[in-house]
C-alpha cells in the first residue's frame, strides 16, 4: 500500500517541479529580457544573461538572447545588407513579401524589425480590404 503513495508522491513532484520550470518566466525575468532585447548591450554580455536564462528552463529566451549577440556581431556589411532588404520590404505593397522578410528578421533575433515589418504588413492588408 505503501508503494503507490510514494509512486503518486513522487510522480507529482517531478510534475510540480516541471510545472514550475515552465513557468519560470516571471514578470522580472521578462522585464530583464525585454531590456536586453531592445538595449545596445554587449554581445558578451548577452551571451551570459542567455546562459542564465538557459539555466532557469527558459531556453526560447536563451536562444534568442544568443541570436541577438551574434545579430550585433555580424559584420558591418552584413548589418547594410539587412538595413537594404528591411527598406525594401516597408516600401513594398505586398503584404506575403514583408511577412516572410519579418520572419527572417525574427528567426534572426531583430524582434523590433520584425514588428514592424508585420504592422507594415498588416496595415496594408486593412487598407487593401477597405
Amino acid at each position: 500500500m505503501i508503494i503507490p503513495v510514494i509512486a503518486v508522491s513522487l510522480a507529482s513532484y517531478f510534475g510540480l517541479k516541471a510545472y514550475k520550470k515552465k513557468k519560470a518566466f516571471t514578470p522580472e525575468r521578462r522585464s530583464i529580457y525585454e531590456t536586453a532585447m531592445n538595449s545596445p548591450m554587449d554581445p558578451q554580455k548577452l551571451r551570459d544573461l542567455a546562459a542564465a536564462f538557459e539555466k532557469e528552463g527558459l531556453s526560447a529566451q536563451a536562444l534568442m538572447l544568443q541570436k541577438r549577440a551574434a545579430l550585433r556581431e555580424a559584420p558591418e556589411s552584413v548589418k547594410a545588407q539587412r538595413r537594404t532588404v528591411f527598406k525594401q520590404a516597408m516600401s513594398s505593397t505586398n503584404p506575403v513579401g514583408i511577412q516572410a522578410v519579418a520572419k527572417a528578421h525574427e528567426e534572426l533575433g531583430a524582434t523590433g524589425a520584425a514588428q514592424a515589418l508585420y504592422l507594415q504588413a498588416e496595415t496594408l492588408k486593412a487598407v487593401k480590404n477597405a
